[in-house]
């Protein structure tokens, strides 16, 4: 292999550090990286430094949706095809997080496809029939499908009958969050409390706001400090943080430096992870930052998630609010005993992520034996069908069109969907949407 490419989804550049970072950040000390990020609404790609990791790029290309997919389907995988060609790459790995780019993943030739899964996309709710069947044809073309949890991996091997799956859990950086030094601000802050409590992460609709809210109100001699973005929350979501982080003992200072997390934990008494009940969350949830506090030697309390029992003692599973409200109230890193902070740092340092590349890049090794690149398109066929076929008609009938009649078509597209989703969908199920398929070919 030549170069490694990651196909991720749009947002790269305002991400927290998790697994796309450790892995980016290792590959490219063995191989060029190119992040590939799907941001671009037209013009041609642009190829930037990523200025965090040596040895690596970011590859803006071209954002797939509607109108036209397949024509900007074409687009993007002819963007990644120039890149490779400008820089001599002719045997890439392609290391995907996004379902969306199943067709780049299938039309470009590699040695190897590796699919990260990070999430638990089929358990969780509101993803599009589109999204889903794209990660299918994902699962199926990858030589390799890295499950971060056994909940996961098992959602996977389900839904793809015959996929390879393995389960290569969340790590962390050890020896990065092992040094950390009390943050000096945080401990200003807390000055006159009795003790830290810390998130760090996306303030997002995963979070238990009526959780957290009991927590600050009962425990009103304790700072809660809370780090990360304010991300796609609703209406009630964001009612519902606001009311938290209006409390006389909360702090929420935004956006961190991922370099200070470290000295943040050190400076703290206890770490939260206080997510919803969701099933999709109790049986895959295995967040980085249960092993990054451990690494500091922080305890932490977290909502019940079935990868995270059994860890660590210090490290408390609770299956219920109220049991999360006795296991804050009882556990602190001044009641640590020496073998329990030994315990954490065991953990952690056993779940380090040099030691999950070098068992991934093993694993690579013992199942994929090519020695040329190829393509998976008839992998991508089989798994997608009829409507593979049906959007290829589409599109050729599109390309042989008149020039005018194409940009009335676009025109059309483009007002479609200004109209409300209700109307969109009411359309979509008639026959005026057959009827302008037939006639635009989109």
């Amino acid at each position: 292999m030549d170069s490694v490419y990651f196909l991720l989804i749009p947002g790269w550049e305002d991400e927290l550090r998790g697994n796309r970072w450790h892995f980016a950040a290792r590959w490219a000390k063995r191989r060029p990286v190119v992040l590939v990020n799907p941001v671009l609404t037209r013009g041609p790609a642009a190829s930037v430094p990523e200025p965090r990791i040596p040895n690596c790029r970011i590859l803006r290309t071209q954002l797939i949706a509607e109108p036209n997919r397949l024509a900007k389907i074409q687009l993007q995988v002819g963007q990644v095809l120039e890149d490779m060609a400008q820089r001599g790459f002719v045997r890439p790995l392609l290391w995907c997080y996004n379902p969306d780019l199943a067709e780049l993943y299938a039309r470009v030739p590699a040695m190897a496809r590796v699919h990260h899964a990070s999430e638990a996309y089929f358990d969780m709710p509101g993803r599009g029939a589109s999204t889903l069947q794209g990660l299918r044809a994902v699962v199926a073309m990858s030589d390799l499908n890295v499950a971060v949890s056994e909940g996961v991996a098992a959602g996977l091997r389900r839904r793809v009958e015959g996929a390879e799956v393995v389960t290569v859990t969340n790590g962390c950086d050890y020896n990065h969050y092992a040094a950390g030094r009390p943050d000096r601000g945080l401990q200003e802050a807390a000055r006159s409390f009795e003790r830290t409590v810390i998130y760090a992460g996306n303030i997002n609709g995963r979070l238990d706001f009526e959780l957290l809210h009991r927590l600050a109100t009962e425990y009103p001699r304790d700072l809660f400090a809370f780090y990360g973005p304010v991300k796609e929350l609703s209406r009630s979501e964001t009612h519902a943080w606001h009311r938290v982080a209006a409390l006389p003992n909360v702090i929420a200072p935004g956006p961190v430096d991922p370099d200070r997390l470290r000295d943040l934990y050190a400076a703290a008494d206890l770490g939260l992870i206080p997510y919803r009940h969701d099933p999709w969350l109790v049986e895959n949830g295995l967040p980085l930052k249960a092993l990054e506090m451990a690494a500091t030697g922080l305890p932490a309390v977290s909502s019940e998630m079935r990868p995270l029992v059994g860890l660590a003692a210090s490290l408390i599973v609770a299956k219920s609010g109220d049991e999360f409200m006795r296991a804050v109230g009882e556990t602190s890193r001044s009641k640590l005993t020496e073998a329990a902070a030994a315990e954490l740092k065991t953990v952690s340092s056993a779940n380090d992520y040099d030691l999950k590349f070098e068992e991934i890049l093993t694993l690579l090794d013992e199942r994929v034996t090519r020695t040329h690149p190829v393509t998976c398109i008839d992998r991508l066929a089989e798994v997608l069908g009829p409507d593979w076929a049906a959007a290829q008609i589409r599109y050729a009938r599109w390309l042989a069109m008149p020039g005018p009649a194409r940009t009335a078509g676009r025109l059309a597209g483009s007002l479609a969907l200004l109209l409300p989703a209700r109307l969109r969908r009411r359309l979509a199920a008639g026959r005026l949407r057959a009827a302008v398929q037939q006639w635009l070919g989109s």
